[in-house]
């Protein structure tokens, strides 16, 4: 009896786990893919089947390639920010320096402030007539259009999105 409850205990302790990916994860991925093969044109309650139509129309959208060209681009320029600074930092923050509690206070900071409140600093920072745009005609630059240009939006985010995860990776 006792060998039985030793040979099965790890997958007892597994099974909670494993109930929630099958209810919130591997349920609503098949469901997912089964609701692609339908139209919802005329009615959301009794879809009407249309095979691979969606796939096609997916492939033939110039939007879609836009979406994924953008997606890799952002992909580009925030992972390898998100894995090399933050091992960098590691690194430094273990060193023997003064003041290194501060300085850790300070890196993991970002982490702690909510996405909220960071995305209100961040569009106040990126506005037409924010801080950025402030220090660029007191140089004597035209204002960017940081979050409306679509040269600047997609790497304006990006920063957002470094500035949010390195101290978080940096503990990791």
């Amino acid at each position: 009896m006792f060998s039985f409850y030793k040979k099965y205990a790890p997958y007892l302790f597994l099974l909670p786990a494993g109930v929630v990916l099958v209810v919130f994860f591997f349920i609503p991925f098949f469901q997912t893919i089964g609701l692609s093969f339908f139209g919802y044109e005329n009615s959301i309650y009794n879809p009407d089947f249309v095979g691979l139509e969606n796939y096609k129309k997916l492939v033939t959208s110039p939007v879609f390639y836009k979406v994924m060209a953008n997606t890799f681009i952002y992909l580009f320029v925030a992972v390898p920010f998100l894995v090399i600074f933050p091992l960098f930092l590691a690194i430094l923050i273990n060193q023997k320096i003064r003041c290194v509690t501060l300085y850790k206070i300070l890196i993991y900071l970002p982490v702690i402030v909510s996405i909220v409140v960071a995305a209100i600093a961040f569009k106040w920072l990126y506005a037409q007539s924010g801080i950025l745009n402030y220090f660029m005609q007191t140089f004597g630059y035209n204002p960017i259009g940081w979050l409306t240009d679509p040269k600047y939006s997609l790497y304006s985010v990006a920063i957002v999105t470094i500035w949010k995860g390195v101290a978080y990776y940096m503990m990791i």
